[in-house]
C-alpha cells in the first residue's frame, strides 16, 4: 500500500515537472519568434534602395532611363524611356515613345514597348487628376515638417548637370543661358535643402555656344540613397492624414 502511494506521488511530481519544463520550452519558443519577428522587421525597414535618374539630350535624341537598385545589389531594374520624335495625326500632336525595361549589369531586355502619347489626351488626364493633386498638396503642407524630417534622412549622392546652349542671336543666348543657371541654381537648392547631400560636391556647368549655331544638349544624372523604412512612413504620414480628412467631411 505505502509503495503504492509513493508511486503514486512520484508520478505526479514527474508529471508537474513534465509540464513545467513544457511550459518553459513554449515561453523560450515564443520569445524566441517574437525576437525573430522584430529582427526581421528592422531588417525589412534598413533595406537599402539607390534610386538613379539620368536624363541626356543630344541633338534630336532624348534619353531618360530610371534605375532602381535594391536587396543590395540582388534586384536591379532599370526602365529606358527614349523620348524618338514628335509627330502630328490628323490636327493632334503626339509623342511617339519607346520603353525597355532592362534587368541587371549585363541590361538583360525585359520589356520593350512603343507607344504614341497623344498630347490633347495627356492634358486631359492631367485636368482628371488636378482635383487628386490639389487634395495631395494641402495634405503636404499640412505634414511639412514631419515629411521634410523624413526626407532629410534620404542621402543624395550625386547631382550632376552639364549642359551646352546655342542660339543664332548671341544676345539671345546669353539671356537664355542666364534664365538656364537660375533654373539650375534653383534645382540645386531644393535637393541640397530636402535631402542630405552626401556625395562630392553638386556639378552644375553650361557650355554657350556664340558660333550662330542652334544647340542645345544636356545630360542630368541624380543618385538618391534611403530605406523601405522612409518609403513605409512617407507611406503611412499620407495615408494617415488623408483617412482624416475624409472622416472630417
Amino acid at each position: 500500500m505505502r509503495a503504492g502511494i509513493s508511486t503514486y506521488f512520484f508520478l505526479l511530481i514527474w508529471d508537474n515537472k513534465k509540464n513545467r519544463r513544457g511550459i518553459i520550452i513554449e515561453t523560450q519558443l515564443f520569445i524566441i519568434l517574437t525576437l525573430m519577428f522584430f529582427l526581421f522587421v528592422f531588417l525589412f525597414f534598413k533595406i537599402p534602395v539607390r534610386v538613379v535618374i539620368d536624363y541626356r539630350r543630344y541633338g534630336n535624341d532624348d534619353n531618360l532611363v530610371l534605375g532602381v537598385i535594391t536587396l543590395w545589389g540582388i534586384i536591379n531594374v532599370k526602365t529606358e524611356l527614349p523620348i524618338i520624335k514628335l509627330g502630328i495625326k490628323k490636327i493632334y500632336p503626339f509623342l511617339k515613345t519607346k520603353t525597355e525595361l532592362k534587368q541587371g549589369e549585363s541590361d538583360n531586355l525585359l520589356i520593350k514597348k512603343k507607344k504614341r502619347i497623344y498630347l490633347h489626351k495627356l492634358l486631359q488626364k492631367l485636368k482628371d487628376y488636378l482635383p487628386l493633386l490639389k487634395e495631395t498638396l494641402i495634405i503636404v503642407s499640412k505634414n511639412k515638417k514631419y515629411l521634410k524630417h523624413i526626407l532629410k534622412t534620404v542621402k543624395c549622392r550625386k547631382l550632376y548637370w552639364k549642359s551646352e546652349l546655342g542660339l543664332k542671336d548671341p544676345a539671345l543666348t546669353g539671356i537664355v543661358s542666364g534664365i538656364l543657371w537660375a533654373i539650375k541654381g534653383n534645382v540645386n537648392m531644393f535637393i541640397l535643402s530636402t535631402f542630405k547631400f552626401t556625395g562630392l560636391r553638386p556639378c552644375l556647368n553650361i557650355s554657350v555656344n556664340y558660333n550662330e549655331n542652334i544647340v542645345f544638349n544636356t545630360h542630368f544624372n541624380c543618385i538618391f540613397d534611403f530605406n523601405i523604412g522612409h518609403i513605409i512612413s512617407i507611406g503611412t504620414v499620407l495615408v494617415t492624414a488623408i483617412i482624416k480628412g475624409g472622416e472630417k467631411k
